[in-house]
């Protein structure tokens, strides 16, 4: 039987998917992650380690968009780039490190 495993930051949002689907709440799991944080996503990797024998598919679909150009201004000095908390440029880490990162961990377990 399939069991899907879905990751997300809103836990909220992940209740609410284990009750739309109550039917099958057997075959859903619900990680919370957030990509923003490379120690979260890790974390989250290794919970679904411990949680599943085999990844069939793995859909990365996280990921972010910043302007930071206000009214066509390229020499504003008061935008700043988004960090992370690991030093990083937010976008870069959510969009690249963190589903790396993600994948990485968890190749083991798509290919048995």
């Amino acid at each position: 039987a399939a069991v899907v495993v879905a990751v997300d930051m809103n836990e909220k949002a992940l209740e609410e998917l284990k009750r739309e689907n109550c039917n099958n709440s057997d075959r859903i799991r619900t990680v919370v992650a957030d990509f923003a944080d490379l120690d979260s996503v890790a974390k989250a990797a290794r919970s679904i380690q411990n949680q599943v024998e085999q990844i069939d598919i793995l859909v990365n679909n996280a990921g972010i968009f910043y302007n930071l150009l206000q009214d066509g201004d390229s020499n504003n000095d008061n935008n700043e780039t988004p960090m992370s908390q690991q030093g990083y440029d937010l976008c870069f880490q959510i969009n690249y490190l963190s589903p790396f990162l993600f994948t990485e961990m968890l190749l083991e377990k798509m290919n048995p």
